[in-house]
C-alpha cells in the first residue's frame, strides 16, 4: 500500500484536529504529501508520534528521521513521500503552515 494510504489510516486512528493533507509535489521535490495536525496538549502530541513511530516499522514505511520531543509544542517525522506535522493549536497557527499551503489542499481526515 502506498505510504500515504497507510499514515492517513494510522492518522485517523488518532484523536488528532484538524487533520489536512497537503499535495506539495508543485512547490517541493523532497516529499509529495504533508499532513499537518493538531494536539490538544503536548501529552497527546507525544503519544500521536510515538504510535507514528512504533506503526512505520510495523507497516514498513520508510522513516528518514523526526524532529522534535515527546514534551514539544510541534514535532516533525519524515516518511520520505510524506511529511506529518503535529502542532499544539498555538503552535500551528504561529507557524501557519495552512495559511502557506492553503492552495495545496488535498483533503480533511479529521
Amino acid at each position: 500500500m502506498e505510504a500515504i494510504l497507510i499514515i492517513k489510516q494510522l492518522m485517523s486512528q488518532l484523536k488528532l484536529k484538524d487533520v489536512f493533507i497537503y499535495d506539495t509535489r508543485p512547490i517541493t521535490p523532497f516529499y509529495d504529501f504533508a499532513i499537518v495536525a493538531t494536539a490538544g496538549s503536548q501529552r497527546q502530541l507525544g503519544a500521536a508520534i510515538d504510535h507514528l513511530l512504533k506503526s512505520c516499522g510495523e507497516h514498513n514505511l520508510p522513516f528518514r528521521g523526526a524532529e522534535g520531543k515527546k514534551q514539544s509544542f510541534w514535532a516533525l517525522i519524515d516518511f520520505g513521500s510524506v511529511v506529518v506535522h503535529v502542532f499544539t493549536k498555538e503552535e500551528r497557527e504561529l507557524f501557519a503552515l495552512d495559511k502557506l499551503w492553503k492552495d495545496l489542499f488535498l483533503e480533511q481526515i479529521a
